[in-house]
């Protein structure tokens, strides 16, 4: 929350926070935050060349889509994951959280 203003913050030793925090909003900031962490400490990416950010886009598009169907199957019970129309989605988080426990999957730090 605190990370675009951090030099702010500390110097002026107050903290504006915005109007209304939702779940929506942190999980967004957590998922971008592991993205920038993944890039930079897992893949030593350099993000200011070009061709980098191109290459980076369908990395991110499937990034996106694993930690959602993670975020899905955490929150949601197994009654409402079998409601889903798309079962890809719960199948696809399952083997994401697998890979994660057995230490496979790079993109949670």
């Amino acid at each position: 929350m605190f990370k675009g203003n951090l030099q702010e913050y500390s110097t002026s030793k107050t903290v504006q926070l915005p109007g209304h925090i939702n779940t929506v909003m942190l999980y967004e900031l957590y998922v971008e935050m592991e993205w920038d962490n993944y890039l930079s400490e897992k893949m030593c990416s350099d993000r200011t060349k070009v061709m980098v950010r191109n290459n980076e886009l369908e990395t991110h598009k499937t990034f996106l889509h694993n930690h959602m169907a993670a975020a899905l199957v955490t929150i949601l019970s197994k009654q409402q994951l079998d409601k889903l129309t798309d079962k890809t989605k719960a199948e696809r988080a399952m083997e994401f959280l697998e890979n994660i426990t057995e230490g496979m999957e790079k993109t949670v730090l």
